[in-house]
């Protein structure tokens, strides 16, 4: 069985280069993401620092294919203001959980100065150390990949997106967009970050559900998935449809 990076990234080029409307590729990729191919991180915050329930992961994690020994994903919930880590060696495994402030205005970023932090599915393209910095971001930053090529396609706006730290303790939804951290939580995140592979997931909030619970998901998606890819791959009209008019009656559900 192919693994979800690898699915996802296949229909995405197929689609992208395909012939179908802008809307309707919109559209499909929206429901990709929505299904959760890559690794989601969670993030929550200041307001509300509950331990996640033992057993329990957040039901965007749905698989992950680590190369080299575990792998790790930085999942940020807007509504508790919490960024939280999780290690993935055959099973996620919650490794840290940190304070964090997002942008003051509530919602998705639409377009810059707007003071929202984006929600998506992106990678750290970059870092930088305290000597490269201003003051106010800390003794080191992150470069997200916002907007990428959904947001853009979307017609979303704005950039520099950090993750980054502060020369002064952080309160909660106090950002211009970037998640801010405590410097000595992020010298520890900054342990589990490979530049354009780890995932940063941002989220208003995430539901968290038992873990069990997880592989028989993960095995019903990538089923659903494989037969979708087939389908369209090999220009199966009316099995694509069907697999199409599936996603659609289940989002507007």
């Amino acid at each position: 069985m192919s693994n979800p990076l690898t699915l996802f990234l296949n229909m995405l080029r197929a689609i992208l280069t395909s012939k179908i409307s802008g809307i309707v590729q919109i559209f499909v990729c929206q429901c990709l993401l929505l299904f959760a191919l890559f690794p989601v991180v969670l993030a929550s915050g200041v307001v509300e620092q509950r331990p996640p329930q033992a057993g329990h992961v957040p039901d965007s994690l749905i698989s992950f294919s680590p190369e080299d020994g575990p792998a790790y994903a930085i999942l940020v919930e807007k509504d508790t203001q919490r960024v939280m880590v999780y290690e993935y060696n055959d099973t996620f495994r919650l490794k840290y959980q940190f304070s964090c402030s997002t942008g003051e205005v509530a919602g998705k970023k639409e377009k810059s100065g707007d003071r929202k932090t984006p929600e998506g599915i992106y990678f750290f393209t970059n870092a930088f150390d305290k000597r490269y910095l201003a003051p106010t971001y800390g003794n080191k930053a992150f470069v997200i990949d916002y907007p990428n090529l959904l947001d853009r396609k979307l017609n979303r706006g704005g950039y520099n997106i950090w993750l980054h730290g502060s020369n002064k303790p952080i309160r909660s939804r106090d950002s211009n967009g970037c998640i801010v951290m405590n410097n000595g939580d992020l010298k520890r995140l900054a342990q589990c970050v490979q530049l354009n592979r780890t995932p940063i997931i941002i989220k208003k909030k995430f539901n968290m559900v038992p873990a069990e619970s997880q592989l028989a998901d993960k095995k019903s998606l990538m089923n659903f998935l494989e037969d979708w890819q087939a389908a369209f791959i090999t220009g199966d009209r009316a099995g694509y449809s069907t697999y199409y008019n599936e996603v659609s009656e289940n989002l507007h559900t």
